[in-house]
């Protein structure tokens, strides 16, 4: 008897060791988001909001057919410059997030022009997509921002 009271003792000790244990690593380890985002930032990665992947879902409808290129002349001479199309805006929103650096400069010209007028015959919201494009860029320059500050 007094080998299996022993044995229990013993097994109970190291169970409350084991939780002892664990709840120190919970209390004493860094935020592991925190950490996750000041790794990621120069990829260019940061979290979307609800609002953010709706827009997404809208400009996924784009088929790439060009319509919006032929229909909108003032808007292409604008954008002639930049060797782009409105078109060009749902399909750098496909691509990975770190590619929506590359066409901020596109999406604040094009906001300054009326998107509302451009023909799309399955009613891609350009503006929108602008609108995340620059929104998403302002974001992550706030974000690093706070996180060159901690480093």
């Amino acid at each position: 008897m007094s080998r299996k009271l022993f044995s229990v003792f013993f097994l109970g000790l190291f169970f409350l060791r084991h939780w002892f244990v664990r709840l120190w690593k919970v209390i004493t380890r860094p935020n592991q988001l925190k950490l996750f985002k000041r790794n990621f930032l120069d990829d260019n990665l940061i979290e979307f909001k609800e609002e953010e992947y709706e827009v997404l879902r809208k400009l996924s409808h784009c088929i790439l057919c060009n319509r919006c290129k032929y229909y909108n002349p003032f808007i292409n001479s604008a954008l002639a410059g930049f060797g782009l199309t409105p078109a060009d805006i749902p399909a750098v929103l496909t691509r990975s997030q770190s590619d929506f650096v590359l066409i901020e400069n596109l999406a604040e010209s094009m906001a300054r022009l009326n998107l509302d007028e451009i023909f799309c015959p399955y009613g891609v919201p350009f503006r929108e997509g602008v609108e995340l494009i620059i929104n998403l860029n302002q974001r992550l320059q706030k974000e690093r921002d706070i996180y060159e500050g901690e480093k």
